[in-house]
């Protein structure tokens, strides 16, 4: 089941950066992906991925952020990878 948790996060992530290359979610954490009764998981907050040199908001949850996003401008599809492992840590020891 968390497997399959992962794994769907991880293909809703990469539909996200095959919109493009300067096109990143910038907020992910567990709140933002939804399960059916199946465990089969999406990524929300869809509609807030922007484009890489946008301005974004201030709300980004400090645990899971990239170190370099101190800065809002380096939000980043890498800094989306590194999210998506604070989240894949979550994940695997179930303790967030």
């Amino acid at each position: 089941t968390r497997s399959r948790i992962a794994l769907g996060a991880a293909r809703g992530i990469e539909y996200i950066h095959s919109r493009g290359r300067d096109i990143s979610h910038g907020n992910i954490k567990s709140s933002n992906i939804l399960l059916t009764r199946e465990y089969n998981a999406g990524v929300s907050d869809v509609g807030l991925a922007q484009l890489v040199s946008a301005t974004p908001s201030a709300n980004r949850i400090v645990g899971y952020r990239a170190p370099e996003v101190t800065d809002a401008r380096k939000i980043s599809q890498k800094a989306d990878v590194y999210s998506f492992g604070v989240l894949l840590l979550e994940i695997l020891t179930g303790k967030a």
